[in-house]
């Protein structure tokens, strides 16, 4: 008989074991037929009348009430009182899974237990049987009617997990109580302590994680397993996986962990811790999600999660522009130094403005302002920062100065005298020299003997 699992478990040479996947294990052969052990039911207990030895022969059966010389009107009504549907019967065609309803009611696959307090029913009302409405069958525990200690029966599944039996000697359906394996994600509340679905985590900081798993069922579950799946920005902290406070292998992010077999009411607790290590520039809050997944031989697969929430503070500011003074004259330079606060960020460039106008951009926070026109103006700055934040043009980031002419500056360089002696009448030149800085000689005045004899453009 071939065999087919779902979840392979893996024995290290180290002697620990390795979840491969987080799902439910079916077992399935593939011939249709039972094993030669098998024994036909041809009394009149029988619910199909000699029973199905194939799947073939039960399908046919199921779909025909009975064969040709032995017509039922109750089958699809007695199989439903017991949870199985016609798209149960028919989806024995594709996979098979042979097993064994043992008398003491527990029922059996490969080798392992997959169900407990099993329900069959009969056509004969032997005592402790209970009438099924709608039938002309009675349901009883498997230790009322059967002669052997177990017989051999077709596994139907639902959602991947065993869920009903069918007898193959007799046709006779088979409930039998299931477990029914759950869990919670949390994760703990720093400032409290308790466990919840979100919680605020600080940077560098821990998140210790908590699975719930509890059996809900009637029935001990096999092979129960979680994994967990950390987000991005989360380390798992090697060492910290415990089962109900007992330290085991790591490995619960990391392809999951084996917490075995887990009875009926039977609750077992599996933490760990992460560390939160998010980029120090991914300003503002950040939700991280961490989903777990809890498999086992006998539930169905399920998910869950928990959030973290991290903020990180950043401080992205121009704060000052600074000048040695708010006065300066024409052509004169005057150097302007932008400073910034900055926190979690870096700044990627400084932009300076005359009068709203930029120019200059770049990575220099200093900028040399000169001009030749007298009059008011504004200079401002403003920052971009590593996470795209503009700050500046305002505040302490701007400055109004005054550029006022330089003065002028005239000089009477030299006067010289075409001679140095005359006679009576006789004329004499004078010739004055004179130059002017930020200004222009408009006239030039000639006095002698303190009295001014002339003044005019000329400068003779």
């Amino acid at each position: 008989m071939k065999l087919f699992k779902r979840l392979r478990l893996r024995t290290m040479l180290a002697g620990l074991l390795v979840v491969a996947a987080v799902s439910s294990v079916a077992i399935f052969t593939s011939n249709s037929k039972i094993d030669a052990s098998s024994v036909r039911n041809c009394d009149s207990n029988a619910v199909l009348y000699c029973g199905a030895l194939s799947v073939n022969e039960l399908i046919n059966k199921y779909d025909n009430n009975g064969d040709a010389q032995h017509k039922y009107s109750d089958i699809h009504a007695l199989y439903n009182s017991f949870g199985i549907s016609s798209n149960g019967i028919h989806s024995l065609s594709s996979k098979v899974a042979i097993g064994q309803v043992h008398s003491d009611g527990t029922v059996w696959l490969n080798g392992q237990q997959i169900g407990q307090n099993a329900m069959t029913a009969g056509r004969i009302n032997f005592p402790g049987s209970t009438p099924i409405p709608g039938t002309n069958a009675f349901m009883r525990s498997p230790i009322v009617s059967f002669k052997s200690n177990s017989i051999n029966a077709y596994i139907g599944f639902e959602n991947g997990v065993p869920a009903w039996a069918v007898l193959d000697s007799c046709g006779n359906p088979v409930k039998f109580a299931r477990p029914s394996t759950s869990f919670s994600k949390l994760v703990q509340d720093p400032a409290s302590g308790k466990y919840v679905k979100d919680a605020n985590i600080s940077n560098g900081g821990t998140a210790k994680y908590l699975l719930a798993v509890n059996n809900t069922g009637q029935a001990p579950d096999f092979n129960v397993n979680v994994r967990d799946y950390l987000p991005s920005g989360q380390t798992y902290v090697a060492g910290s996986t415990k089962v109900n406070d007992v330290p085991i292998y790591d490995g619960v992010t990391r392809g999951g962990i084996i917490i075995g077999r887990m009875n009926a009411g039977e609750v077992k607790w599996v933490t760990f811790t992460a560390k939160v290590n998010l980029p120090t520039n991914k300003c503002g809050d950040t939700t991280l999600i961490n989903m777990a997944q809890l498999g086992s031989m006998l539930s169905t697969p399920k998910s869950d999660i928990a959030k973290t929430h991290t903020n990180i503070v950043c401080i992205a500011k121009c704060s000052a522009l600074t000048v040695p003074s708010l006065d300066v004259e024409v052509n004169q330079p005057l150097t302007f130094t932008a400073s910034v606060i900055a926190k979690n960020v870096s700044v990627s460039s400084y932009t300076f403005k005359i009068n709203g106008i930029p120019v200059q951009t770049g990575t220099k926070n200093t900028y040399v302002f000169k001009t030749t026109v007298a009059g008011p103006n504004t200079i401002s700055v403003s920052a971009k920062f590593s996470n795209g934040v503009v700050d500046g043009d305002n505040g302490n980031c701007v400055k109004k100065i005054n550029v006022t002419p330089m003065p002028p500056i005239i000089s009477c360089d030299s006067l010289t005298a075409s001679k140095d002696l005359a006679l009576t009448n006789e004329e004499i030149t004078f010739t004055a020299l004179g130059s002017a800085k930020n200004a222009t000689i408009t006239a030039y005045e000639f006095f002698v003997n303190g009295v001014s004899v002339q003044k005019t453009a000329s400068n003779t």
